[in-house]
């Protein structure tokens, strides 16, 4: 099952900068067209207590929470759009990795607190050395 829950492109057109309402109405719209395996992500105007509760009782990973006005960012982080973790885990990203030779070493692991890239880990040997050209097919 696919949960749509925006629309980027339409018709070859790119509609990132409409604002998030007007591309959720054009995706109802085109998600009503597609097979059964694609699903439309309802938008919850609740109180945040009730949401919150809602998602630990089905073990979900969290809440995504946007300005409705607000357009597309590629590669952007904003504050109109928050994300709230149900989990106490810190999600990270690949930031980088040492290279030792042709192998690669370790993998740099990290977080964003905007507007800065933080390093927090460098999990060294629970890493398997893999031959960096292996890594470059990825």
């Amino acid at each position: 099952m696919l949960y749509a829950f925006d629309l980027l492109m339409l018709r070859g057109r790119d509609v990132r900068y409409w604002p998030l309402d007007e591309r959720r109405h054009e995706l109802l719209k085109t998600v009503k067209n597609v097979s059964d395996g694609v699903r439309y992500s309802e938008t919850f105007n609740v109180p945040l207590a009730d949401l919150e509760s809602a998602v630990r009782e089905h073990r979900l990973e969290g809440i995504v929470a946007k300005r409705a006005g607000s357009p597309y960012r590629s590669g952007e982080r904003s504050s109109e759009w928050l994300k709230w973790r149900a989990n106490r885990g810190q999600e990270c990203v690949v930031g980088g990795y040492v290279p030792n030779g042709n192998a690669l070493e370790s993998i740099l692991v990290g977080y964003y607190e905007m507007p800065a890239y933080i390093c927090c880990q460098r999990p060294c040997r629970t890493f398997r050395r893999v031959p960096a050209c292996a890594v470059a097919t990825l």
